[in-house]
């Protein structure tokens, strides 16, 4: 029984991250339109990268092949010499099973077969294309000391070029090189998980009645990032009582 329940609340997590990644992806684009950078003038000046944007994954997750999607990359945070996985290089997921066993491609070509209850310290994320302008707000996605940036770190693009990404803030400048896939993300959108210390004029928050993400203490995290709280719209499924008071 104790097996069974532990599978099924696997399952529920990983129906519940994909839903997370889709929404948050689906939402990020909207905003990105909603800033004015979908509009030809600002594409002109404007270039596409190869981006890696992380997934919301925790280390009991990592222990099986069946929470990884075909085309994932991973990123081990440790050497793993047994199975042939060095910290920091990035891995493409080619298969994700049978027995617990995950086939991934390295940068050369190698495909490397491993189980990831062994090798479970691993950053995982999603690959994309991804159109950065002067003027977009980025989220950085993987802590770099070299650089001296964390994940969830936010900047401004300040200049793009080929082999370079320029990004601004109030306390700082940081030239971030293009060698390969960065690790960035819009910051347009954000999960109410990640946007904890942040507060903003104006915030929209996609709160799904039916999604098992949507609970009161995500609503009151959500609601206080605002500055000024005008309104909260809702459904009558959702919050009849606070529904008929918006």
């Amino acid at each position: 029984m104790g097996n069974d329940r532990a599978r099924l609340h696997g399952v529920v997590r990983h129906a519940t991250r994909q839903h997370v990644d889709r929404e948050r992806h689906e939402c990020g684009t909207l905003g990105y339109q909603y800033a004015g950078k979908g509009s030809r003038r600002h594409r002109r000046q404007g270039l596409e990268y190869d981006t890696l944007v992380r997934r919301d994954t925790i280390r009991v997750e990592c222990q099986r092949s069946k929470n990884y999607d075909v085309g994932n990359v991973i990123q081990p945070e440790r050497n793993y010499s047994r199975e042939g996985l060095r910290r920091g290089e990035t891995y493409r997921v080619v298969e994700n099973g049978p027995g617990n066993q995950l086939t991934v491609t390295s940068r050369d070509g190698q495909r490397i077969e491993f189980s990831p209850m062994r090798a479970s310290n691993l950053s995982v994320y999603t690959a994309e294309r991804s159109e950065f302008a002067p003027g977009d707000r980025m989220r950085v996605t993987r802590n770099d000391p070299d650089l001296d940036v964390a994940n969830g770190d936010r900047f401004v693009v300040a200049a793009v070029a080929a082999d370079k990404i320029e990004l601004t803030r109030a306390d700082r400048h940081l030239i971030l090189p293009v060698n390969g896939s960065v690790h960035l993300d819009y910051a347009h959108v954000t999960t109410v998980h990640s946007s904890q210390g942040l507060t903003a004029d104006l915030v929209l928050y996609e709160a799904d009645s039916h999604s098992l993400t949507t609970r009161k203490e995500v609503f009151y995290v959500a609601v206080s990032r605002a500055n000024t709280p005008r309104s909260t719209p809702t459904t009558e499924r959702c919050c009849p009582k606070l529904s008929r008071r918006a």
